[in-house]
């Protein structure tokens, strides 16, 4: 179904059984919001479960969803550039995400960690939208935030400025580098780090910011770990334009990362979950997956 709500009036149009994991429906979607209203500025909103680089928008009749690539294939036909792309789902807010949606919009709101249900309180976010229209894309997403407190203490949900995205993927793929070269000295002070890492209902899902914090503050590990750490927590600072994060989840800075401790579960991963996983962007130009691969070589998990 889709509504176009107007002075709290709505008006209907039937599309039929639709499959809402299926990028073709998303693309239907955007093409006709924009050809029937169109509009100075445009948000998209995807409402339904999410699995960070699982992808979101499972469809519970056909068992479809789209993933990540699928989801880039969706906003290349739908042919619009967004000031605003959330995430009513969990686990979305990801830097893998927001790399792969970076020529797509300019901001990226979502939750590192599970999400529940009326997460997104529309109601007082549209009120402040329609109180200010000329608001920017930044400030509807920082009120996004503001409204998206879901009173559980293990909610987080996060605003990204996706113009220093690329900053972030950077700094990240140089820590990476001298993690994987210096995993034969420092596999020890890295593995410590990655254990206590805040993480999430997916625990290998885990905060960025922290496990660079936490690097950053062993003194026995090398230099060149702890300048690069220092560097992705500054990228995350300057790309993070709003961040909330209930009791549990006090070490949350806003975007986690994919950071498997065993094997098997990397290789299901690939078979599995999510096997588009090699061809995201940011598996393809940045070099985490590299260090993630030989980090569970050294590892010797099962």
């Amino acid at each position: 179904m889709v509504y176009y709500v107007e002075n709290g009036a709505a008006t209907q149009v039937d599309w039929g059984s639709t499959d809402m994991g299926n990028s073709a429906t998303l693309v239907k979607f955007i093409v006709y919001a924009r050809s029937h209203y169109p509009a100075q500025h445009y948000a998209l909103i995807l409402s339904n479960h999410g699995g960070g680089i699982e992808g979101a928008m499972w469809d519970d009749s056909s068992s479809h969803h789209l993933t990540m690539t699928g989801l880039t294939s969706a906003l290349v036909g739908g042919a619009v550039h967004f000031d605003v792309v959330g995430f009513d789902a969990c686990l979305m807010s990801m830097v893998e995400v927001a790399y792969q949606l970076r020529s797509y919009s300019d901001y990226l709101v979502s939750s590192e960690e599970v999400t529940y249900l009326h997460a997104f309180h529309y109601d007082l976010i549209l009120t402040n939208l329609v109180n200010n229209p000329q608001m920017s894309g930044r400030d509807l997403a920082s009120i996004i935030v503001t409204y998206c407190h879901d009173d559980n203490a293990d909610g987080t949900f996060s605003a990204i400025d996706l113009s220093h995205i690329d900053n972030v993927a950077s700094s990240v793929s140089t820590l990476a580098q001298a993690l994987k070269s210096g995993l034969s000295l420092y596999g020890n002070q890295i593995r410590n780090a990655r254990t206590g890492s805040e993480h999430y209902a997916y625990s290998y899902y885990v905060d960025v910011y922290d496990f660079a914090y936490l690097l950053s503050q062993d003194q026995s590990i090398g230099a060149n770990i702890k300048n690069a750490a220092v560097d992705v927590m500054g990228a995350i600072d300057n790309a993070v334009i709003s961040n909330w994060h209930g009791a549990i989840h006090t070490r949350s800075h806003g975007l986690s990362i994919y950071f498997d401790t065993s094997k098997s579960s990397y290789q299901s991963m690939l078979q599995g979950f999510a096997p588009d996983y090699g061809s995201l962007d940011f598996s393809v130009s940045i070099g985490w997956k590299g260090f993630v691969e030989a980090y569970l070589q050294v590892d010797g998990t099962p």
